[in-house]
């Protein structure tokens, strides 16, 4: 069986040659040109917020509401002093259940770990500024989702042009891998939206980053095998299908070393899924996520309806 080396793809040079790296230049700054400008533009259909869609409404009501008002409940978010709903504000991506203080409260459905480390960020945001996402909406979601959203997927693209100098035999397919991941996914028009996918893509990609290190031989030491972990276990707690993804990964770690995939690979994955439980908890009274749970409430009425008198059991009347 052949080996694989991390610089079989010769004869690319195992450094950026000056037209690969202006290539590589050029694409990310295009890439960053797109979503930054897009993002400046984003508004609401009312006009008041950059919100898009419910499912990020949903997110950013959950940070509004922690640092705010310092509760996961959105009540104070989606709904006016008069109790009418709040219609920059007010998402469909709700659950409602009771609360510490026993009465039934708004909840965001959508898993709180990311929205509590986003809230962080706002938190220190709001500090050093002043500025609050009820009063200055447009501000302070734009620069959130650049720490958040851009500079990730900015990292992302740049790991994609080292894989592309390592493994791309000509010129033409390092464009194209550059043209492909920097305008030519979802992740792009996602960048300009609080949302779960793009976090996940980028950690799915930073883990194949360390996995390739591993594997490779370039490196096997104790941070690859951690980095590995910390990449696969963030993108599973964001994205559930990338669960498998995590498997995969630790099954490859595990081949290459037990014991640093015990000792190095293990411990961030499982804080990860620690973290996940714990925000869930403390958010909702439960170790499961509030969009499984799926049950029927309980029974309100029970009636009866009398077929029509010319209706046929088992057949269809004609209308």
């Amino acid at each position: 069986m052949a080996h694989l080396a991390w610089n079989d793809a010769e004869p690319a040079a195992t450094t950026f040659k000056s037209q690969q790296r202006w290539g590589a230049g050029l694409w990310i700054a295009l890439g960053l040109a797109v979503v930054v400008g897009q993002l400046m533009r984003v508004r609401s259909d009312l006009g008041g917020t950059p919100l898009l869609s419910a499912n990020d409404r949903s997110r950013w009501s959950t940070i509004r509401s922690l640092v705010d008002h310092g509760t996961y409940a959105v009540d104070q978010v989606v709904l006016r002093p008069d109790g009418k709903r709040d219609r920059e504000w007010y998402s469909i991506d709700m659950v409602k259940h009771p609360g510490p203080d026993g009465k039934e409260h708004f909840y965001s459905s959508k898993p709180p770990l990311f929205p509590t480390l986003v809230a962080g960020l706002y938190w220190v945001f709001r500090t050093l500024t002043g500025a609050t996402l009820g009063e200055q909406p447009f501000y302070v979601v734009r620069s959130l989702l650049l720490i958040v959203n851009v500079v990730p997927l900015a990292g992302y693209w740049y790991l994609a042009a080292k894989l592309g100098q390592r493994w791309c035999r000509t010129e033409w397919e390092f464009g194209y891998l550059m043209a492909a991941v920097t305008l030519g996914t979802l992740l792009t028009p996602f960048a300009v939206t609080l949302n779960n996918h793009l976090p996940a893509a980028v950690g799915a990609a930073f883990a194949g980053w360390f996995v390739l290190r591993i594997v490779t031989g370039v490196s096997c030491r104790w941070y690859d095998f951690a980095g590995a972990g910390l990449a696969a276990g963030w993108a599973a707690v964001n994205e559930l299908p990338a669960l498998l993804f995590l498997v995969m990964v630790g099954w490859v770690c595990l081949r290459r070393s037990t014991g640093l995939t015990l000792t190095a690979f293990l411990p961030p994955v499982l804080a990860w899924f620690v973290a996940f439980e714990a925000c869930n908890f403390v958010a909702h009274g439960s170790w499961i996520p509030p969009y499984m749970h799926r049950s029927d409430g309980p029974v309100l009425a029970v009636g009866e309806i009398d077929p029509p008198e010319d209706a046929t059991p088992g057949k269809c009347r004609k209308h």
